[in-house]
Parts: C-alpha cells; sequence; structure tokens
C-alpha cells in the first residue's frame, strides 16, 4: 500500500516546481485550470504582475510608494489565493469571500522607536515615524510585533533589562490609541488604556513567548541559519572562485551538524557564495573583519523573518488563510 503522506509531498513538490516555473503576468485561471488535480487540497496563495489588488482601500502597487518604510513580502501588484473550497465555491456560484488578517509587522528597530514615542521621549528620524503610525492608522492596518518579542527574547528573558518589557508596553497600549489624535497631532498621542493595565498585558505576552516550546523551535531555527550563513562565509572567504566545491561542503555540513538538508537557509547561503559582493546585502561581510559575526547575526535575523512570515502563513488554525504581512 501506498504512502499517502508520501505520495501528497511528491504532489507538492509538482506543485511548487509548476508554480516557480509560471510567468508572474500570466492567468491565474491558466495556471490554475491547467494544473488538474495537482492544486487539490493545497491553500495557494500567488503573486503576480497580473492582477491589481486593494487592501484596506489601498493598492499593493503604492504601499512602498506611499511608505517608504513598509517592505512588502510579496512581488507583483497582486495577490491570488486558492483552496478546493474557494474553486468549487466560485464554480457553483461565480464569486466567493475570503476573509484576510492584513497586518504590519515590525522588527526591533521599529519597536524601539515605539518605546520611546510612548515615553515621551525624542526619535532621531520622526518624520519618517509619523509617515509610518499615521500611514498605518489611515489605513487601519492590524500590528504584528511577534517577530520582534522572538527577536528580542533573550533580553527580554534578562530580569535586569528593562527595554523589552517597556517596548511590548508601548506596543500593547497602542491597541487603545485614539487614531484621531494620531492623524492630528501625532506628537501628542491620547491613550484609553494605563501605563499599568499596558503592563500586566505585557508581562503575559512576555511569559507565554518565554514558556513557549515552539518559540524555542524559532530560536532554534534562527541559529541553525546563522550557523548555515557563518560556514558559507568562512568557504567563500577562503576560495571565492569555487562555488560548485563550497555549495557541497555546505550541503555537507548541513546533513553532518544540523541533521538534515536545510534546504530555505542554504539558499540564502548559496545567494552569498554565488553573488557575494555584488548583492547589496552581503556586501558589508565579503572580507574578513573582526564585526563580521555581528554583522552574520543581524543578517540571519533579517533573513529568518521571511521564515517567520512563511510560518505564520502556514499555520492557519481556523479559516481559510492567516494573515499576511507588511514588514518594517
Amino acid at each position: 500500500m501506498s504512502d499517502p503522506n508520501a505520495e501528497r509531498l511528491h504532489r507538492l513538490e509538482a506543485a511548487t516546481e509548476r508554480i516557480v516555473h509560471y510567468p508572474p503576468a500570466g492567468s491565474f485561471g491558466g495556471l490554475i485550470d491547467g494544473s488538474g488535480a495537482l492544486l487539490d487540497g493545497f491553500r495557494l496563495v500567488y503573486a503576480t504582475d497580473n492582477l491589481e489588488t486593494e487592501f484596506n482601500g489601498v493598492s499593493l502597487a503604492d504601499i512602498e510608494a506611499e511608505c517608504p518604510s513598509l517592505t512588502r513580502f510579496f512581488s507583483g501588484t497582486g495577490l491570488l489565493f486558492h483552496s478546493t473550497e474557494i474553486y468549487e465555491e466560485i464554480v457553483r456560484s461565480g464569486k466567493t469571500q475570503l476573509p484576510i488578517d492584513y497586518s504590519v509587522g515590525f522588527d526591533t528597530q521599529v519597536a524601539e522607536a515605539f518605546r520611546l514615542y510612548e515615553s515621551g521621549r525624542t526619535i532621531s528620524d520622526w518624520d519618517r515615524f509619523c509617515n509610518l503610525i499615521q500611514y498605518v492608522t489611515r489605513h487601519n492596518f492590524n500590528f504584528d510585533y511577534s517577530f520582534y518579542i522572538i527577536e528580542d527574547l533573550v533580553n527580554a528573558a534578562d530580569k535586569k533589562n528593562t527595554r523589552p518589557f517597556n517596548a511590548v508596553r508601548a506596543l500593547k497600549r497602542f491597541d487603545f490609541v485614539h487614531s484621531a489624535s494620531l492623524l492630528e497631532n501625532p506628537k501628542y498621542p491620547i491613550f484609553t488604556e494605563s501605563r499599568e493595565e499596558a503592563g500586566r498585558r505585557a508581562c503575559d505576552t512576555l511569559s507565554s513567548f518565554l514558556s513557549s516550546e515552539e518559540i524555542k523551535h524559532s530560536l532554534a531555527r534562527r541559529k541553525a541559519l546563522l550557523t548555515v550563513l557563518v560556514k558559507a562565509t568562512c568557504l567563500f572567504w577562503q576560495s571565492p572562485t569555487e562555488l560548485i566545491r563550497n555549495l557541497s561542503t555546505l550541503i555537507k555540513f548541513s546533513l553532518d551538524h544540523l541533521g538534515r538538508f536545510a534546504k530555505l537557509e542554504l539558499y540564502f547561503a548559496w545567494k552569498l557564495l554565488k553573488h557575494g559582493e555584488d548583492l547589496r546585502f552581503f556586501a558589508p561581510i565579503c572580507q574578513p573583519s573582526e564585526g563580521a559575526l555581528s554583522k552574520l547575526s543581524g543578517m540571519s535575523w533579517d533573513l529568518y523573518s521571511i521564515r517567520h512570515q512563511e510560518t505564520m502563513a502556514s499555520c492557519a488554525r481556523k479559516g481559510a488563510f492567516l494573515s499576511l504581512s507588511l514588514q518594517r
């Protein structure tokens, strides 16, 4: 008897291969109808240049132009969605409803700015921060700062370090900020929740993250990404022109020391090995330096944010799809 899980995995690999090689400007209907039963049972979010889509009154094509602080975690000007249920509903009635939790994710830099802002202190790049908070408020985007908490969790575990707690408390208070005050006079926000109540909620959140086995797994995956990047950087320094040999060494390293074929982590490392300084992202670590490890640590968090979004989008416990995010 064949293994249904193995068959599903092989079908998923084939579906991924078809999607990767499908022209972004092509018809979404052509992709779905031309795939037969290949996509049955899978939820699919597809970024395309074929469609203009709006969320909360703003076109995806205009988001970065209107608020340069935000970066989309997708390409193209539109997002298209597929599941067996959606397909059958459209065939049956010609339309379907698709509720989406559309949110803005914050990193440590922005969380720190919120901490300063909530406490009335000066922010160095005020104009950019003001544009961000007003844009998010105007379009009623949800806040998602789970990635920031994971990134700063080691510091949050240090009882002598109150900065992470103060940052989460500030973010919690923004759940209860008077929207009109941010739009009318953003230097003087009006909160409808006390710092004490926001502090209690911040304690509950941090305690939940610190005790979560899933979060511990996330930290381990980020560490695995850093490990692969460090190994790839050392190989690149030693022999920058030996791409195939370096990649072979790196794959063996992943299997021997991580115990698995770390596909996404190896993909990022391959980008470094192949393109090096040609990619601005990797330029700071292409030459040996004393601060290289610190830079690599920061880069590993930047790259892990993609893995975090992937996880968030694939772990829906209710509804057809989970959230789609912008990141700052």
